[in-house]
């Protein structure tokens, strides 16, 4: 009997070492899945890049850009930690698409400029930051593009935590003009806001302007009778880091002597008086500049128009000149 009972004992000691050894092994396994990790693991923060791809391929074809996109990929699997130095690696990695003489395409690297200073990069990473474009905890991304002629070349971007776009050279630096023409208005002629925006690939607006065109008429529509200016600008201003903008505007006199003209005094047919107006918007990016002389007046078109703007271009930069140019009579008509 003695020997019955420390038989069954130990069968008994065994299937609790068993169980005990079966709830180790299953604590060993949450241990191994959930308990090494902490909430500042990085695995757990690496943002999915899939957004900035979708974003910029869209973006490269409606610009008409002579590029394409491979991929964007994280480049460093830890979070941003010194802003300064990334800011600077990310400024001498920006690329800058221009076009030759010739119509061919010519790209750009900030760190192969020569002719700019250290100071003056430092200074384009400052505002980096100052800007927002790149916070600590962000990631860096690096895109790859590849030319029309297949060589590839690689740019240096940003990325916050939760997977949102922050910054790219190519994608920040180009834009697309988005411009509204309204009907003009009777009377007395009213014409407008016109507007033109530019957005960049971001989808953040970085120019707007906003202008209107007013005229008084007799009333047999044949004359102004408001002096001018008859053009005003009712919005200027650029919203993107490294953007500048200056908008100006002008006009003339002149008459529209038409064959079919109702502009009758008497038993005369007076031409019906027209003005034609121009506003026209300069745009520099990133190591380019605008140019005003304070108080003189330019011309653009053979139009006399209210500054003189000039464009100081540079080689890690872009500039563009978005011009519109209307006509509108006494009668409403827009030849």
């Amino acid at each position: 009997m003695r020997a019955l009972i420390i038989l069954k004992n130990i069968i008994f000691q065994r299937i609790i070492n068993q169980k005990l050894s079966l709830v180790a092994v299953c604590l060993m396994l949450i241990f191994i899945a959930f308990g090494c990790k902490k909430d500042n693991d990085p695995v757990n923060l690496i943002p999915d890049t899939s957004t900035f791809i979708a974003m910029a391929k869209q973006f490269v074809d409606d610009a008409k850009l002579p590029i394409k996109l491979n991929d964007i990929t994280i480049e460093n699997e830890n979070e941003i930690q010194n802003l300064e130095k990334t800011a600077r690696e990310i400024i001498d990695e920006m690329v800058f698409i221009k076009t030759d003489s010739l119509g061919g395409t010519i790209y750009n690297k900030v760190k192969d400029g020569v002719e700019l200073t250290d100071a003056e990069k430092d200074e384009k990473a400052r505002s980096l930051i100052d800007d927002k474009l790149i916070e600590l905890g962000d990631f860096v991304v690096r895109a790859e593009w590849v030319k029309e002629n297949g060589e590839i070349f690689y740019t240096l971007g940003v990325i916050a935590p939760d997977g949102k776009p922050k910054f790219e050279p190519i994608l920040h630096f180009t834009g697309v003009v988005d411009v509204f023409i309204p009907n003009p208005m009777h009377r007395s002629w009213d014409w407008g806001p016109f507007t033109r925006n530019i957005r960049n690939g971001f989808g953040m607006t970085c120019v707007e302007v906003e202008f209107t065109v007013h005229i008084a008429t007799d009333p047999n529509n044949c004359m102004i009778v408001d002096p001018g200016p008859h053009i005003q600008i009712t919005k200027a201003i650029s919203n993107c880091w490294g953007w500048e903008q200056e908008t100006t505007k002008g006009e003339i006199n002149w008459c529209n002597p038409r064959e079919d003209c109702e502009c009758r005094y008497g038993n005369t047919f007076p031409a019906e008086e027209c003005i034609k107006f121009v506003v026209v918007t300069y745009v520099a990016t990133g190591f380019s500049d605008i140019e005003i002389e304070a108080g003189v007046s330019g011309t653009y078109k053979g139009i006399t128009v209210d500054s003189k703007i000039k464009m100081k271009a540079s080689r890690f930069g872009a500039e563009g000149v978005f011009e519109t140019i209307r006509s509108i009579c006494a009668s409403g008509s827009t030849p």
